[in-house]
């Protein structure tokens, strides 16, 4: 089991959570603000917030230190700005054109099955399984696919079909 303390940050293993739902304890309590933009950050927009990926959310640095990492200014929020609204690069563009390039995006906003006033993509739990995983390796270029990549907060031992 794991959460992810900060959206989009590198997330952390749990023995055991409360799960409530608000979605485990914990689990994308924070997020990223963007001040220029007023979006919240997103690892779906790699160009801009790759470097997210590399910081662990479990002991996140400060404002000043992550506008430094992320070369603009940002600011760490518990509570999403009203409307708040993210980007969301076009898959096949960045697969096609590579993260560093500037591709079209869609504007989205958080959770659309979530409780107000948290920081999901849509719903406050992410399973996936591993018959999931396995059928998205066989599509995938690389030949497998690592559970992390899509940040659930459980992956169930499935038999493939």
């Amino acid at each position: 089991m794991r959460r992810y303390p900060v959206k989009s940050m590198l997330g952390e293993e749990v023995t055991e959570s409360e799960v409530t739902e608000r979605g485990l304890a914990g689990d994308r309590a924070r997020a990223v603000l963007d001040v220029a933009t007023g979006k919240i950050a997103s690892a779906k927009n790699p160009r801009l917030w790759r470097a997210l990926l590399t910081v662990e959310g479990a002991r996140v640095p400060g404002d000043e230190e992550l506008s430094k990492l992320l070369g603009r200014e940002v600011r760490l929020i518990d509570v999403p700005p009203e409307g708040a609204e993210l980007e969301r690069s076009v898959p096949e563009r960045v697969l096609a054109e590579g993260i560093e390039a500037e591709v079209p995006y869609t504007v989205g906003t958080l959770g659309g099955a979530s409780p107000e006033g948290t920081f999901f993509d849509f719903a406050p739990l992410h399973l996936i399984s591993t018959s999931t995983l396995g059928r998205i390796g066989e599509l995938s270029p690389r030949g497998h696919v690592e559970a992390l990549r899509y940040r659930p907060n459980l992956v169930i031992g499935t038999e493939a079909e």
